[in-house]
C-alpha cells in the first residue's frame, strides 16, 4: 500500500502534469498485492450485484469500460518501448505458455488461443488469461474500427507484433531495397524471427500487391521460409486471416499466374527469345542461383538496382588503364545503365548489360486468383481462413457476459474500484470548483482503502488455498 500513497502524493505535487491513469494503477497493484496486510471496513461506491449467474449486456459493457485501455500503434512493434512493455503482461496471458514457435504454423496457434474467449463453448477459468483476452482485443476493435484502412493498416502491424512477441521493421536491407517484411515473428535472442508481410484489405475489393524486384530479393534472403504473407481482410464486422507463403518453389507460378509479362527476358539476356511457358518451364528448371540471376535479368526487375549491382560486380584491379579510368568517373555515382553504358561504351575490358528500360514494377493477385489457385500456388491455407478476429463491440459484450460468470466478485470489484479510484483523482486534479474536488478527493480515499481491502482478501485466500 505505501507504494500506492507514494503514487497519490506524488499526483497531488506541483510537478505532477498529467492524469495518473488506469494503467499505472494496475501496474502499481500488480507490485504490491502480495504486500498487502490487513483489512479496511469500506462501502464500495458502485457495488456489483451478489448473483452473477444472470450477467446482462449492460453488466459486461460496465466491466468493460472498468479495464485498462491501451491504443495500439506503431511503438508495440518495438519491443524496447514503453507503450510495448505496458500491453506485454497482457500479450503474454493470451499466448500459450511455452517456447515460441520457429514455423509460420505458430501464427494460427497464437490467435486460436487468443480468440478462444469468444467461442461459447469455451471453459476458460483464469480470471488473468480472461481480463488480459478482452483487454488485448478491446484495444484492437477500438482501434480498427476507428482509423481509415492505411492507418488501420500500420496500427495493426503494431498490434500483431506484440501479440506474436516480435517486431516491426523499417530497415533497409543490405541490398538497399525497403523490406518486404513488415514484422518479424516470434523473435528471441536465440531465434531471429519470421519475416512476416502484413495485408490488411477490405474483403472482395483490394489486390494482393508489392514490390517485384523486393519480393525476388527477400526469396533469395530467407530461403528457409520464403516470406509468409498475414492477410487479413475486413468485412465491417470481423477480419478473415488467410496466411501463405511464396517461396523459392512457388515464386514463378505466382508471377506467371496474372504477372507474366514481369518474368519476360530483357534485351541482351541469353533468354530474351523465350517466350510464355517456355520461359516459365526454364526458370522452374533452373537450381534457385541461376534462377535469381535470370529473375534479375526479367523486365520486372528494378533497372537501377541491377545496374549498381552491375557496377559493384566490376573487379577494378583486372581493368585495363582505360576501363579503370572511366570507372573512377562513374564510381559510387546514382546512374542509370543507360547514363552507365554512355560512360563506358568505349573502354575496353569492361562487360556491362544490355538492356530494356524497366522500373520497379508491382506484382498482383486477386484475392480470387489466391482461392482459384491455390493448389498451383501451394498456398491452400489461402483458401479458408486459419481465423476470424470480430471487431464489434456487441462481440466483446457477449464475450465479457459469457465469461463473467468464472470471475470471482473480488475481482469485479478491485477493476470497478480502480476505475473509480483514477476517476475521482482525475476530478480531484482537474475540477476549478475546489469544494467539488474535495469530494472527490475524499472518494478517492473510500476507493483505494477499497482496493486495499479486495487486493489483500485475494492474496489471503490463495494463500490458504495452496497451504491446503
Amino acid at each position: 500500500m505505501k507504494k500506492i500513497d507514494e503514487a497519490i502524493e506524488n499526483y497531488f505535487a506541483p510537478k505532477e502534469t498529467k492524469p495518473f491513469g488506469m494503467t499505472e494503477l494496475v501496474k502499481l497493484i500488480n507490485e504490491e498485492i502480495v504486500a498487502l496486510e490487513g483489512k479496511v471496513n469500506v462501502e464500495f461506491e458502485e457495488p456489483l450485484e451478489e448473483d452473477m449467474a444472470d450477467v446482462t449486456s449492460g453488466d459486461a459493457r460496465k466491466f468493460l469500460l472498468s479495464l485498462p485501455k491501451f491504443s495500439p500503434s506503431e511503438a508495440w512493434g518495438n519491443p524496447d518501448s514503453m507503450e510495448r512493455e505496458g500491453i506485454a503482461p497482457f500479450m503474454k496471458r493470451v499466448t500459450p505458455y511455452r517456447k515460441p514457435p520457429t514455423s509460420i504454423a505458430g501464427i494460427q496457434e497464437y490467435l486460436n488461443y487468443l480468440l478462444r474467449i469468444f467461442s461459447e463453448e469455451s471453459k476458460i477459468t483464469s480470471p488473468g488469461r480472461i481480463i488480459s483476452s478482452l483487454i488485448v482485443m478491446e484495444s484492437l476493435s477500438s482501434v480498427l474500427n476507428s482509423f481509415g484502412d492505411a492507418s488501420a493498416g500500420f496500427v495493426f502491424e503494431g498490434w500483431l507484433a506484440a501479440l506474436l512477441a516480435g517486431r516491426q521493421e523499417g530497415k533497409r536491407s543490405e541490398k538497399g531495397n525497403l523490406p518486404i517484411q513488415d514484422i518479424y515473428a516470434f523473435t528471441s535472442p536465440d531465434f531471429p524471427g519470421i519475416p512476416v508481410s502484413l495485408k490488411l484489405l477490405t474483403k472482395g475489393s483490394t489486390d494482393i500487391h508489392g514490390s517485384y524486384t523486393n519480393l525476388v530479393d527477400a526469396i533469395n534472403e530467407f530461403p528457409d521460409t520464403g516470406v509468409p504473407y498475414f492477410v487479413g481482410l475486413k468485412t465491417g464486422e470481423q477480419i478473415e486471416v488467410h496466411v501463405f507463403s511464396i517461396t523459392r518453389d512457388n515464386i514463378v507460378d505466382v508471377f506467371a499466374v496474372r504477372n507474366a509479362h514481369l518474368l519476360a527476358q530483357v534485351k541482351g539476356s541469353p533468354h530474351s527469345k523465350l517466350k510464355g511457358s517456355k520461359l516459365v518451364d526454364l526458370y522452374k528448371s533452373l537450381p534457385w542461383e541461376e534462377r535469381y540471376e535470370a529473375l534479375q535479368f526479367s523486365a520486372g526487375y528494378s533497372e537501377k538496382i541491377r545496374s549498381k549491382r552491375a557496377v559493384a560486380r566490376i573487379d577494378i584491379e583486372d581493368m585495363p588503364p582505360e576501363a579503370r579510368a572511366a570507372y573512377e568517373r562513374v564510381r559510387g555515382k546514382d546512374l542509370s545503365m543507360t547514363e552507365y553504358k554512355k560512360q563506358l561504351c568505349e573502354s575496353d575490358g569492361v562487360e556491362y548489360l544490355h538492356e530494356a528500360k524497366s522500373g520497379g514494377s508491382q506484382w498482383h493477385l486477386t484475392q480470387k486468383d489466391m482461392s482459384r489457385y491455390a493448389e498451383l500456388l501451394k498456398v491452400q491455407a489461402y483458401a479458408n481462413p486459419i481465423a476470424t478476429i470480430p471487431m464489434t463491440s456487441d462481440s466483446l459484450e457477449k464475450a465479457a457476459a459469457h465469461h463473467m460468470t468464472q470471475l470471482d466478485k473480488e475481482i469485479m470489484i478491485l477493476f470497478s474500484e480502480c476505475k473509480n479510484l483514477s476517476d475521482n483523482l482525475n476530478k480531484y486534479f482537474l475540477q476549478s470548483k475546489r469544494a467539488n474536488a474535495i469530494k472527490n478527493g475524499d472518494k478517492a480515499a473510500r476507493n483505494a482503502k477499497a482496493v486495499e481491502e479486495v487486493a489483500s482478501g485475494m492474496v489471503e485466500e490463495e494463500k490458504a488455498e495452496r497451504s491446503k
